[in-house]
């Protein structure tokens, strides 16, 4: 039986080949779609990123009450393969807000997904009481599901970081009072504990559900997240130039020469994904690294974005 879902596409104008699922918060009781949902998507596409925002199964006392577990889990994976069987990105990630954070972390540390990178903004993390937002809870789990429980365990998502958990960036304000700032720092602090890549912004004053407060200099704070997407994410795309006796152009190398090669390599993914051959150049710049990983044709180079085009005067690796 196929799962129905409302996942909204994005594409970027000239897309670089990642992509990011964006699931809006409102408690899993409403969706946050124009602050939460749209508005992040368009940032995306700005990036040359594309977007897909998924409006999730929420509890609604008439038609689907309370508690809805697993209903928004189910569907954020399918979303994640539907994503993944389009063929338009080699690096996806995961972008949510506040309970929309707690289904993108919760969905980024299922075991299955490898997922390549997670965005939290203002998330619920925990369901422990005292920590978690109530709301989100009940309409979630119920108020019948037991503290300690099976259930409220597997759906605490700092429970569920791994050794394999994706890179992080989390953001939150220290003094929301909806969703405790120790929601985000729980979760880094077992990223910290399974030593995985994370950064995390904590700002000393605002209020919870913010968007991406752009037009506010105080408060906004995705210009620290871009420059985590380029350090953390985007600089994985990695173009090696292989040495040969002469260069060559955009119609690959003829016989004798040896080949350019281009690669999205991502941090978290499938072994043959990962994996980065390096070897020394030869006859130029002894330090630099030769980045071989697949034998992906040299005309790929004329999709980039015109800034990324690049010289053919001498053997290097190039990244952004």
């Amino acid at each position: 039986m196929t799962l129905e879902l409302k996942l909204d596409f994005y594409p970027a104008p000239n897309p670089n080949r990642t992509g990011v699922l964006v699931l809006p918060g409102g408690g899993y009781e409403f969706i946050s779609l124009e602050k939460e949902g749209v508005a992040p998507a368009q940032w995306l596409n700005d990036r040359n990123i594309d977007a897909w925002v998924l409006s999730y199964t929420i509890a609604d006392e008439s038609s689907n009450p309370a508690p809805i577990f697993p209903a928004p889990q189910r569907e954020a994976l399918e979303a994640v393969r539907r994503v993944r069987a389009s063929g338009r990105v080699e690096r996806l990630g995961i972008w949510g807000f506040s309970a929309g954070g707690h289904l993108a972390a919760v969905t980024a540390t299922d075991p299955g997904v490898e997922l390549d990178f997670v965005i939290l903004a203002y998330p619920v993390i925990s369901m422990v009481a005292g920590t978690t937002h109530e709301g989100s809870r009940r309409n979630l789990i119920g108020d019948g599901c037991e503290a300690g429980s099976d259930v409220e365990n597997a759906m605490c998502a700092e429970k569920r970081v791994t050794e394999s958990t994706p890179p992080t960036f989390l953001f939150h304000t220290a003094n929301d009072d909806t969703v405790p700032v120790q929601n985000a720092l729980g979760f880094a602090l077992a990223m910290a504990k399974y030593d995985r890549p994370f950064q995390i912004l904590v700002l000393p004053d605002g209020p919870h559900g913010l968007g991406l407060a752009l037009d506010d200099a105080r408060l906004s704070w995705t210009g620290e997240l871009e420059r985590w997407l380029k350090g953390s994410v985007l600089n994985g795309l990695l173009v090696g130039l292989m040495w040969c006796d002469s260069l060559w152009g955009l119609n690959g190398p003829e016989e004798g020469q040896r080949k350019v090669v281009l690669h999205p390599w991502s941090p978290k993914g499938s072994p043959d994904r990962r994996h980065v051959q390096r070897e020394p150049t030869k006859g130029h710049n002894e330090d630099a690294d030769i980045v071989c990983v697949a034998d992906v044709p040299f005309p790929c180079l004329k999709n980039l974005p015109f800034e990324y085009q690049y010289t053919l005067d001498t053997v290097r690796a190039f990244a952004y």
